[in-house]
């Protein structure tokens, strides 16, 4: 319960920050509401005159996709094809499913929705997190190969391999924080920034025309930021083992589990974050974590032209891509700052 109430803590402070940054006149209408949500704490801020029922009607959209998409909530649609290993899912979920596989191939496995049993091997889907036994992990293993899931396009079938569960924790609030942004649209916001436990995305400029300031994590001082994105139009999601992580036997264990060991990743980074116009990507782009510095670096040189990155090392190096050259503000004098070659 500490843990938990210190990371909610965290990202409070993050939550003020980000509004923080946000220039009120007397013209402007903001609405701004704090939530509890997908079992984090959750900001979402509007401009404009329709600003209340924006972020009212956003609100009930997190209600909404965490109903269709939660683990936990017997009635979702994730929930039942765990329960049944054949289900016909809504469009909505179907799409995103296919989505998830695509983002799986184009990580080389990074991402992977079909790890979820082992996450809960490790007990980070729940208060008791504990290292589990190899032969665990060895019998699981098996059963995580995201292309056993079966999609019936006609008929929105799914089907699984009796032990396979599927979560989508991993790309869900990329997914929800880009529809809030959709729905923005919708009610003619031009200015607005949400916080989905950390997970940010802004939309147009802020009110007075000028770029969003977004604070990057320091991974390795929780309570300090490394520097700050100038942008627009962006999701900015950072991965790193600092957010969900226990000890045990003097061993720190972090949440970010690499798909082919089933054991948290182990290389020299520390936080990997994305930025991207599409939430969804994003988010699921942050678990290039798992692959390591060069791997990742391999990924950010082969879709220079429409993902930017965030690469921070345990020995204080910030890779960054060359489009963040005159966008990302350095504030930690320790830190080496280098752009991708």
């Amino acid at each position: 319960m500490k843990k938990m109430l210190t990371s909610l803590l965290t990202v409070l402070i993050l939550c003020v920050l980000c509004v923080a940054c946000i220039p009120t006149t007397l013209d402007d209408e903001v609405y701004t509401k704090d939530f509890f949500a997908m079992d984090t704490l959750m900001s979402i801020t509007a401009y404009g005159p329709s600003a209340k029922d924006a972020v009212d009607s956003a609100i009930d959209e997190v209600t909404r996709i965490e109903n269709l998409f939660s683990t936990t909530i017997d009635t979702s649609d994730i929930a039942k094809l765990n329960t049944y290993k054949q289900y016909v899912v809504s469009a909505e979920t179907f799409a995103l499913l296919e989505t998830s596989i695509s983002l799986h191939d184009e990580t080389n496995g990074a991402f992977n929705i079909a790890i979820f049993p082992i996450v809960k091997a490790w007990g980070f889907t729940s208060e008791t997190q504990h290292v589990p036994k190899a032969e665990t992990l060895t019998t699981l293993l098996p059963h995580t190969n995201i292309h056993d899931i079966a999609l019936e396009n006609s008929s929105l079938r799914v089907t699984l391999k009796p032990q396979m569960e599927l979560g989508l924790g991993g790309i869900v609030k990329g997914y929800t924080s880009t529809r809030i942004m959709d729905i923005f649209k919708d009610y003619g916001i031009t200015s607005g920034i949400v916080n989905l436990g950390g997970n940010v995305q802004v939309l147009g400029h802020k009110p007075d025309g000028s770029l969003w300031n977004i604070a990057i994590k320091d991974p390795l001082l929780s309570s300090s930021y490394i520097g700050f994105v100038s942008t627009h139009d962006k999701a900015i999601i950072t991965s790193g083992p600092y957010e969900r992580n226990f000890m045990e036997n003097g061993k720190t264990y972090h949440h970010l589990i690499n798909p082919t060991t089933g054991t948290p990743a182990e290389n020299e980074l520390a936080s990997v974050t994305i930025i991207l116009k599409d939430g969804t990507r994003a988010d699921a782009l942050t678990k290039l974590f798992v692959s390591g510095l060069e791997e990742a670096i391999r990924y950010c040189n082969q879709h220079k032209d429409e993902v930017d990155a965030i690469l921070v090392t345990k020995d204080k190096h910030i890779y960054i891509t060359e489009n963040l050259k005159d966008s990302f503000t350095l504030q930690m004098e320790d830190y080496n700052l280098e752009i991708i070659p």
